[in-house]
Parts: structure tokens; C-alpha cells; sequence
């Protein structure tokens, strides 16, 4: 572009809002949202499920010590559909912000993850893996849930 005088400058220190959602399942189906976490070298995991209505099933967190973004992913996964399984959930959708599987897999931005987020932050500390029945949760994930039901967008 200088070539034809003109003189481009990109200012990449400005950002715009924007406003993220997460999605409902189709009716009859639930949703297992996955994240992972690493703080201080140290990998934690979150899943969350749930109905087509937005309704918390389960959750589970749990570290994840010794490994590779790709390991802990595909950890995470592995371990939610097992557990979607043993309750008899077929009809599922899984969401996380995976760039290398080779799967279909209903791909969210980070920000509409962000209860699978905030339940993995947790996670990484533990020394074991914990299911979260809806009693456990911590009052963040709980009010982050409610307003994943209502609709209500999370602004970044």
C-alpha cells in the first residue's frame, strides 16, 4: 500500500464489545460443554451437562497432571461422554473450542464456554476427579447458569 502512497495503521489495541450467548440444544438432546484450564503449569478440566432446557444435569472437574493441551481435551471429552453414557444421554451435543480433532463437534467461543470455564478453573487445584451434583456447584457457576437459561449474553 505504500507503494501507492498510501499509509495504513492498524490500531489493534482497541476493542470492540461484543455480546456471546450460549446456545440450547435442540429439544431432546443434552449438551456436554468441555474446558480446560492451565494455571501455574498445572492442568484442571471442567464438563458441564445439560437439557435442552438449559437445566444443570451433572458437572465434574478434575487436574489433569503431566500432560499437553491435546491430552487434557481429549481427557476431558473422553471422560464426559463416558459419564453421558453410564446415564443412558444419547442424544448429545459437544461444545469446546477444539482446533485438532478431526470430529464433529459444535465448536463455541471461549466466552459462551465460559460455565465449563469457571468449573474447570476449580478443578485444577483438586487432587482427584469430583462429580458436581447441582448442590456442590460453586454460587458463580450457579448464577452463570441462570443466566445461560434466561438468554442473558455475557459481554467481553
Amino acid at each position: 500500500m505504500e507503494d501507492l502512497g498510501i499509509n495504513l495503521i492498524v490500531d489493534n489495541t482497541r476493542r470492540i464489545p461484543r455480546s456471546i450467548v450460549w446456545l440450547k440444544p435442540l429439544i431432546n438432546f443434552i449438551k456436554l460443554n468441555v474446558d480446560i484450564v492451565n494455571i501455574n503449569s498445572v492442568w484442571g478440566w471442567g464438563d458441564l451437562i445439560r437439557d435442552s432446557n438449559g437445566n444443570y444435569i451433572l458437572g465434574f472437574v478434575g487436574p489433569i497432571p503431566n500432560c499437553d493441551v491435546k491430552f487434557s481435551i481429549n481427557y476431558a471429552i473422553l471422560y464426559g461422554l463416558r459419564l453421558c453414557l453410564s446415564l443412558d444421554l444419547i442424544n448429545l451435543v459437544v461444545e469446546e473450542f477444539v482446533e485438532h480433532l478431526n470430529c464433529t463437534f459444535s465448536e463455541v467461543h471461549a466466552k459462551g464456554n465460559a460455565c465449563a470455564n469457571a468449573i474447570a478453573k476449580w478443578g485444577y487445584g483438586l487432587d482427584s476427579m469430583v462429580d458436581l451434583p447441582v448442590s456442590n456447584l460453586p454460587h458463580l457457576v450457579t448464577g452463570m447458569l441462570g443466566l445461560d437459561n434466561i438468554g442473558s449474553p455475557y459481554v467481553t
